[in-house]
């Protein structure tokens, strides 16, 4: 009997723990490695103490140009755990309801599924508490500009690829080439 109601306990810690990163396991992973992108600068930050989790999304998007290259946004909400900044075990890591979630928005362009470093991915994070519709409206005006300075940057090195194409086949075609 002992032995039964052990097994229901560690079973049942077991259940508690997983439920902290299953929003997290069911991503995809092209939205994970923004999620990563995301929480490695957040812990780089002095002022955080406290292990941060993958909450929910609230948002998110692609959009597949071709040649295997997408753009990439989503938007997000890191909980604090219970554990501290730096834990690498998180399986033990339930959420706090004590402190406030944080919203994040990341926009990046990968290539064959990884993350590139040109242009620098875009990571925006805000406490809920000072998340107002005035700061709402910015940030989709900021990810906008930016999605669309990078596929027009795409579109241009594109043509001028092209234009070198034409030029190299022009010359090859004059006389005496």
């Amino acid at each position: 009997m002992a032995a039964a109601l052990l097994w229901l306990l560690a079973a049942g810690t077991l259940l508690v723990s997983a439920g902290a990163n299953e929003a997290y396991d069911l991503l995809h992973e092209t939205y994970k490695k923004g999620v990563d992108l995301t929480l490695e600068q957040l812990n780089s930050h002095v002022g955080i103490n406290h292990h941060f989790l993958f909450f929910k999304s609230l948002s998110k998007s692609d959009i597949q140009p071709g040649f295997d290259v997408a753009y990439i946004y989503h938007n997000f909400v890191l909980k604090a755990t219970k554990c501290s900044k730096g834990t690498v075990d998180t399986s033990n890591c339930p959420f706090r309801n004590d402190r406030p979630l944080i919203d994040c928005a990341v926009c990046y362009k990968t290539y064959n599924g990884v993350v590139e470093a040109t242009p620098k991915p875009y990571i925006h994070c805000i406490q809920r508490p000072a998340l107002t519709e005035v700061s709402t409206q910015y940030l989709l005006y900021a990810l906008e500009s930016y999605s669309n300075l990078v596929i027009l940057n795409d579109l241009l090195l594109g043509l001028m690829k092209a234009c070198v194409v034409v030029v190299v086949v022009v010359v090859c075609l004059l006389p005496g080439h």
